[in-house]
């Protein structure tokens, strides 16, 4: 199930990242979430080819709480 996942949002975030944006964030900062989900998130990020466009539009937010 988590490697379906990730390659959801790894796809997600190459063919229209702006639409997953929000969803990204909100994963991100969600602590009512499991850490091992809002770990895929992040995996899902790094793993893509998107990764760069990630850490630009999320910077601060990953600076902000040291993800």
């Amino acid at each position: 199930m988590r490697r379906a996942f990730r390659h959801w949002l790894s796809d997600r975030l190459r063919d229209a990242p702006s639409t997953v944006k929000q969803f990204v964030e909100q994963s991100i900062a969600d602590t009512t979430l499991g850490q091992h989900w809002r770990d895929e998130v992040l995996i899902s990020v790094l793993l893509s080819d998107a990764s760069e466009a990630f850490f630009d539009m999320f910077e601060q937010l990953i600076f902000d709480r040291r993800l």
